[in-house]
């Protein structure tokens, strides 16, 4: 059910899900399609640090595992806010 939380997180937001194999994912999109996805990816990473460096008030280097887990918990967090409902409390009859 995570998964696909994360999944519904990236393709509202137009990216492609950070636990795909985007390399692959990429060559199967038209090169303007492609462009696009990874400019907003950047632009989704670059939102989380600035909120994040704000907090520690430093400028840091991110590396890519880093991203892809920043821009992970972000889409997951865009899925339950697209579902509307909190997942770990059970659905009464």
């Amino acid at each position: 059910m995570e998964n696909m939380l994360i999944v519904m997180g990236a393709l509202h937001r137009g990216i492609i899900p950070p636990d795909f194999c985007i390399d692959e994912a990429l060559a199967a999109l038209p090169k303007e399609e492609a462009r696009k996805a990874k400019r907003k990816f950047r632009k989704m990473v670059r939102k989380i640090a600035k909120a994040e460096r704000f907090a520690k008030d430093e400028m840091v280097t991110i590396s890519s595992r880093n991203k892809r887990l920043m821009v992970r918990s972000e889409c997951h967090r865009i899925g339950l806010d697209l579902v509307g409902e909190p997942l770990s409390q059970p659905r009464e009859a």
